[in-house]
């Protein structure tokens, strides 16, 4: 992505789908360049106002411009916030991500449930769609009331993790029932929540979002079992067949040790100095039969500049395929890569690449 201007628009509503989590989260992570101080005092004496005022400020927008709004996750219906985002001229629908327990268990209802879109059958994650179709209940009204006061309005769903799949799931209810309504989803860190046709099918109105390593957008039971099944074979593997050899090609992954090192312990273990990693993929993935669950729509990935360098690290974000993101990627910044503050970080290094770019 080269330019400037989807790059601000991808930022802009990234600040709604992170004003979702309310003030203590967003505070927390001092998201945003001007690094407000907190609304604490309001925060401690639990000021019902407070989290529109921080969601309001970090969105640029007035209090008065906020809907409605859910603090409070319930059963399948994690929390959100609806607003007037007057400049863009559109309704954006902030979706929370995962924030309590009753989250978690909408997020861990992953298997697959029937998905019908466009006539074309499919399937989606269960508990993400149970939470768009509870959302679409209560933004029907909504629209119905845009469409008459503000006709060329149009309507924006944004979310992080798990507000990232209701969102995406929602925009599929939405574009069906109003497929007329100029509709746009950006999703920030979204698990896969579809099949690869269905996927495919949003590229048009969903933007689906990831940063390095990140573990949601790879995580599913399909992804799961996969990395069940690899760690199986290593160790089931003859050159794993007593604890000093395995703890010796788990110290040495990567090349950590140096090559002569390396060579020295595998020669003095009796073993080989590297496990055939691709015959054990392979083996892992055939083993592997059941439905798959992807990225909906368009995905960007950003893969910032590692090792970091003094100064905020440069990030480059291209198009890239669901496909792509099947499996799990074991390493130190699987979690943290997840993290909002990270994505703010990757969003900023990707300014500094456009920047620099330009000015050649």
């Amino acid at each position: 992505v080269r330019s400037a201007f989807e790059l601000a628009r991808i930022r802009h509503y990234w600040r709604f789908a992170v004003s979702a989590y309310g003030w203590m989260l967003l505070n927390a992570w001092l998201l945003g360049p001007e690094k407000r101080a907190p609304d604490l005092a309001g925060g401690l004496r639990r000021d019902r106002q407070v989290n529109l005022r921080e969601a309001a400020a970090h969105c640029d927008i007035e209090v008065e411009d906020i809907i409605t709004s859910k603090w409070v996750s319930t059963n399948y219906c994690p929390g959100h916030f609806l607003a007037l985002d007057h400049a863009t001229r559109t309704l954006v629908f902030a979706v929370r991500g995962t924030f309590s327990l009753t989250d978690a268990i909408t997020d861990l209802c992953a298997f697959n449930t029937p998905f019908t879109v466009e006539q074309e059958d499919g399937y989606a994650h269960t508990g993400m769609l149970r939470a768009a179709e509870r959302k679409l209940t209560l933004l029907a009204p909504f629209i119905e009331h845009m469409r008459v006061q503000f006709p060329d309005y149009g309507l924006v769903l944004v979310g992080h993790s798990l507000g990232a799949g209701t969102a995406a799931l929602l925009a599929y209810l939405v574009h069906h029932h109003y497929p007329e309504l100029p509709l746009h989803a950006y999703c920030f860190a979204c698990p896969p929540v579809v099949d690869i046709g269905t996927a495919h099918a949003a590229r048009p109105f969903i933007t689906t979002l990831v940063l390095d390593d990140d573990v949601v957008p790879r995580l599913s039971y399909a992804s799961m079992d996969h990395l069940r099944r690899l760690c199986s074979l290593y160790l089931e593997h003859d050159d794993c067949d007593t604890h000093g050899k395995r703890l010796f090609h788990v110290l040495a992954a990567g090349n950590s040790l140096g090559s002569a090192l390396t060579e020295r312990l595998a020669t003095h273990l009796g073993t080989a100095p590297t496990l055939p990693a691709e015959k054990l993929e392979r083996e892992a993935t055939a083993h592997y039969l059941g439905e798959r669950c992807h990225l909906p729509g368009r995905v960007l990935y950003m893969e910032s500049e590692r090792p970091r360098v003094l100064g905020r690290p440069r990030c480059e974000m291209e198009q890239s395929n669901s496909s792509f993101f099947n499996d799990i990627v074991l390493s130190r910044n699987m979690f943290m890569d997840h993290m909002p503050g990270a994505y703010e970080e990757a969003f900023l290094g990707v300014e500094r690449v456009i920047r620099l770019n330009s000015d050649l």
